[in-house]
């Protein structure tokens, strides 16, 4: 699974009409993922009935081990939140991780 970090230029919130906006909170020895309450909307409204998970935390041991140990488990923790597979998750946009605390958006791929 590759990304595609996006150049931070001051605070700005992802657009949820046109991507799916995962929201990144990193806590002291791991990171919560939850979608975006219009992403959420639109998960539910594109594909009704499906199980989800309203929030999922992985942990890490160190911050500097985010991307290398996430990294790969980002398409089954997209799946945990929303129930379906990145590839009909995309049918609803490009799949975006957002970190309000950092302002970073990474592109998941």
């Amino acid at each position: 699974m590759s990304v595609a970090r996006k150049p931070k230029q001051g605070f700005r919130q992802p657009n949820t009409a046109t991507n799916v906006v995962v929201t990144v909170a990193f806590e002291h020895e791991g990171v919560t993922y939850s979608l975006h309450p219009n992403t959420a909307l639109r998960v539910r409204e594109a594909f009704p009935g499906v199980a989800t998970a309203p929030t999922v935390y992985v942990g890490y041991a160190t911050k500097g081990d985010f991307e290398q140990v996430h990294g790969p488990l980002w398409p089954q923790v997209l799946t945990l939140l929303t129930g379906v597979s990145v590839d009909r998750l995309r049918q609803l946009g490009p799949v975006l991780l957002w970190s309000p605390q950092t302002d970073e958006i990474t592109e998941v791929r």
